[in-house]
């Protein structure tokens, strides 16, 4: 298609026009637009659930270190089939795992200060979780460390470890 002067000289003609209009017009006002609201988190039961099963363990450490042994072993179910391996072997029970820390660790002198490393949490259905970490104790001026698997279990509505195996 041809485009002709006249046709071409008009298009520029109507174009300026449209320009010297636009500029010389108010510009045009918008109303006020609402505040936005803020979106609301959605709430996320996994994230949820690791971050009760993360506060057992750190309520743990803060008992041992604080030299509360019933408190650090509060986390653990008291129950005859609670399972703890350790180098030495396996212990079941809750009061043979309770006697042996406390003849272990007979006060906050032995106790030391403790530290865990989480290094991952993963939740089994809905009331399972294993976690994997590392633990660093340190009594006095030594340092002893090793990893950690607790099986954590949800039962009436509190997040316990139901077996425990510490290298």
């Amino acid at each position: 298609m041809k485009w002709s002067l006249p046709v071409c000289l008009g298009a520029v003609s109507l174009i300026l026009c449209l320009n010297v209009q636009a500029q010389t017009q108010k510009p045009v006002q918008l109303p006020p637009s609402k505040p936005k609201e803020m979106a609301k988190p959605i709430p996320n039961p996994l994230h949820d659930k690791k971050k009760l099963i993360l506060a057992v363990l750190e309520k743990q450490q803060d008992d041992w270190n604080k030299g509360n042994l019933n408190g650090f072993l509060d986390a653990y179910w008291k129950s005859d089939t609670l399972r703890m391996v350790t180098n030495r072997g396996v212990t079941y029970g809750f009061d043979k795992t309770a006697s042996t820390y406390k003849k272990n660790f007979p006060d906050s002198t032995f106790m030391g200060k403790l530290d865990y490393d989480v290094i991952h949490v993963e939740l089994i259905g809905e009331t399972d979780a294993l976690v994997t970490g590392k633990w660093l104790l340190k009594v006095e001026k030594k340092f002893k460390g090793g990893y950690f698997t607790f099986l954590f279990r949800k039962l009436k509505g509190r997040w316990i470890i139901v077996a425990d195996h510490t290298s």
